[in-house]
């Protein structure tokens, strides 16, 4: 009876040690804000941090089923895998991917994807994180109403417009430029401002540097090479 107690107390110790770590692990998970999940190889959820707040998910599968597929849960009414599978492309490579995709009700999500190996360097299942990028691609959007907008009065204005990467690239050159000077766009973009002379190179490049300092500069006269 005494050796047994003995042996019994080391063995209580692992086990309360091996759940104190689980919970441990558990509540950091369930603490990440983004959607966190392993599926195995048959695309079925073998653990998800899912608490409720993420909109648009089929929430009713994880309470009726204890491993549901991956496919149930993120788009419901799918019968089988999506077609361009991130999980499947892990479990083919072996790599880490990650993917934006559309979700009919969640809006867009960034999904990142990485293989989870067993004793025998297998591939055994796949953890993923899922991230709301509604806000950034809706942020990009307008970015890119506003480019275009720009770009609009731009071309429209009367008044050539030109612009200048730090080694005198020309990288904008709008149509009253062309008119002015003579080039189209696609012979002057990507290539040295073509109508500043060699001695006068020195001083548009002080005036360039004293205008990303924020310092204003005065106008340079100069006069087309060629």
């Amino acid at each position: 009876m005494f050796e047994m107690t003995i042996a019994r107390e080391p063995r209580n110790k692992i086990d309360k040690a091996f759940s104190s770590s689980k919970q441990l692990f558990r509540s950091i998970l369930q603490a990440i804000p983004d959607l966190v999940s392993v599926v195995d190889r048959d695309f079925r959820i073998v653990f998800s941090n899912l608490r409720g707040e993420h909109d648009g998910l089929n929430l009713n599968v994880l309470r009726k089923k204890s491993r549901p597929y991956c496919y149930d849960l993120y788009f419901p009414g799918r019968e089988k895998q999506c077609d361009s599978c991130h999980a499947q492309e892990v479990f083919d490579t072996g790599k880490v991917v990650v993917t934006e995709k559309y979700h009919p009700n969640a809006g867009h999500v960034e999904i990142h994807s990485f293989p989870i190996f067993d004793e025998t360097g297998t591939i055994e299942m796949v953890g993923e994180y899922h991230r709301n990028i509604n806000a950034r691609r809706q942020a990009e959007e307008a970015l890119q109403e506003k480019n275009q907008v720009l770009e609009q009065i731009i071309n429209a204005s009367p008044l050539a417009i030109i612009a200048l990467d730090d080694k005198i690239n020309l990288t904008l050159w709008n149509p009253a430029a062309e008119n002015m000077f003579g080039w189209k766009k696609e012979e002057v973009l990507g290539r040295p401002y073509p109508i500043v002379s060699e001695d006068c190179q020195g001083e548009l490049m002080e005036n360039i540097r004293s205008l990303n300092e924020g310092v204003a500069r005065r106008t340079m006269e100069t006069h087309r090479m060629h």
